[in-house]
Formats: structure tokens, C-alpha cells, sequence
């Protein structure tokens, strides 16, 4: 598994002699960067290279934040036993509320705290016709699957997971979808070696944060898993907040097999404490 950053960097005027070299070392070693006022960002650099140690070093003293992605390899991902899967959301650009199609909620699962969460009180009314293609997709904070995808879940009884009807409003030829209830939640990760940011976190929900690393989990917070989980945890801001996804490779391995593409598999990290001692 290889850590792929991308470090985005605040300046100020008398920061320039610390820039003036951080673009020089950049340029040499042919990495691309974009400069704005105030701001550098470089999209794309190993972290297990010594030019990133060494960019690291060079900016330690100015304000910066750091993104990752992992890549992982073939064998990494065949091994793995659980993941963090993440759905195609092919409403991402509309302004799309599933309230204004009449679906109902109530309050009472709000948190007293951060007010946020409200549970559906009667089935989803949405407009399909942006799933196209898809068989398992996100519509905040809902999972949406088509009947083929809910076939395939019953037949292999996988595990974790129930199914609600969805009214598809649209004006043409409406689709048969589902919503994908997920029933199991997971106990907390070890939130020591999961690396987060907390500006919008609610201690009491543990609603808010934003991932920045690989999911670890202890052993024995897995014991009670399904083939379908979600996280205790919430991950996310607006209507983007919501619990992890952490499928069983089982899951992934048939998924692969009957076609239902997803946008991404990530290996949870399990860590074995009485192992380590």
C-alpha cells in the first residue's frame, strides 16, 4: 500500500524565501504544484519518497493540511477481510432533498446536542432516472439498490441488511428501487490510529468528522460483524454525514462477480491488541 498526499499550504508575504524553495525543489524533481495568493497546493506526492520528508521539513513552520489517498495492490485487496465501501452519488450536483417528494421524518432521533439525524417515517419519493446504469448508489444520507442488486443480496443471504420500497416519481419509465436499510452497527473504532479532523464533531453522536486515514479496527470490536455494517461512527458535513459502509469481503467478492459496481473498496485495518502484547 502505497500513501498518496496531496498537501495544500496558507502563506504569508514574509513566507516567500521559504516558497522561492519549495518551488525550486518541486521543479527539480518534475512535481507538479498550482499557486494561488496566499496559497500552494500540490496534488499529488508519495509519501514514502525523501522529497516529501524533506517538503515536510522545509514547511514545517507554515500553516498546512495534508489529504490522502491509498493505493493498494491486487493481492492487499484479496486479502483484506472487511472494507470500507464507498457508493457512486449521482445527485452530487443537484439540490435535491427527498422532503420536497413528500417523504416524511420526525425528531426523534435527534441529537439533543448537535440537532442533526431525523428518522423516515414512510418510504423514499426521488426521481431514479439519475442512477442510470448504477445498481448500488448513495442518495445521502440513503443507499439506493435496484431489484437486480436485491435479488442478488437475498439469494446469497447476505447478511446485516433489509430492504424498503421506493416510489420512483419520475415522468418517464420508472425503475424498480429499494432502499437498503443497514441494520448492524459496529462498536467504535480505535479512534488512536484512525487519523480524523474535528472542526464540525459532536462528542455526543460522534457525528461530524472527516476521515484522513485507513479505518482500524480492534479485533473484538469485529465479533458481532455482518456481511453489511455501518460504523458507530459518522463521517462527513451537511447532508454528507453519515455512518461508514464496512462490507465483508464476501460482499466485495460477489459484487465483483455479478457485475454491481461500487466507487471504491478500502481494507479495513484490524489490529489483534492481545497479539501485540
Amino acid at each position: 500500500m502505497r500513501r498518496k498526499k496531496r498537501i495544500d499550504i496558507n502563506y504569508k508575504e514574509k513566507d516567500e524565501l521559504i516558497l522561492r524553495n519549495l518551488k525550486s525543489a518541486l521543479s527539480l524533481n518534475h512535481v507538479n504544484f498550482k499557486d494561488f495568493p496566499d496559497l500552494l497546493i500540490i496534488p499529488q506526492l508519495y509519501s514514502d519518497t525523501k522529497l516529501y520528508e524533506d517538503i515536510l521539513t522545509l514547511i514545517r513552520n507554515l500553516e498546512f493540511k495534508q489529504f490522502e489517498v491509498r493505493e493498494y495492490t491486487s493481492g492487499e485487496l484479496n486479502k483484506s477481510s472487511y472494507f470500507d465501501a464507498v457508493f457512486y452519488y449521482p445527485w452530487e450536483h443537484d439540490d435535491y432533498d427527498p422532503k420536497e417528494n413528500r417523504t416524511l421524518y420526525d425528531n426523534r432521533n435527534r441529537c439533543p446536542v448537535c440537532g442533526r439525524v431525523e428518522y423516515q417515517l414512510t418510504e423514499l419519493l426521488l426521481n431514479a432516472t439519475k442512477m442510470a446504469k448504477h445498481h448500488i448508489v448513495y442518495n445521502y444520507p440513503d443507499i439506493l439498490v435496484t431489484s437486480f442488486t436485491k435479488e442478488i443480496i437475498e439469494d446469497q443471504q447476505l447478511t446485516g441488511c433489509s430492504f424498503r420500497k421506493v416510489t420512483d416519481c419520475s415522468k418517464h419509465e420508472k425503475k424498480d428501487i429499494y432502499q437498503l436499510i443497514i441494520n448492524n452497527y459496529l462498536d467504535k473504532m480505535d479512534m488512536e490510529k484512525t487519523a480524523t479532523d474535528k472542526h464540525q464533531y459532536c462528542e455526543k453522536c460522534l457525528r461530524g468528522a472527516v476521515l484522513r486515514s485507513e479505518i482500524f479496527y480492534d479485533i473484538d470490536s469485529l465479533k458481532n460483524a455482518t456481511d453489511f455494517n455501518y460504523s458507530k461512527e459518522y463521517f462527513g458535513f451537511g447532508v454528507y454525514c453519515s455512518p461508514r459502509v464496512i462490507v465483508s469481503s464476501k460482499v466485495r467478492n460477489i459484487f465483483k462477480e455479478k457485475g454491481i459496481r461500487v466507487q471504491s473498496y478500502k481494507p479495513i485495518t484490524i489490529v489483534n491488541y492481545c497479539n501485540e502484547e
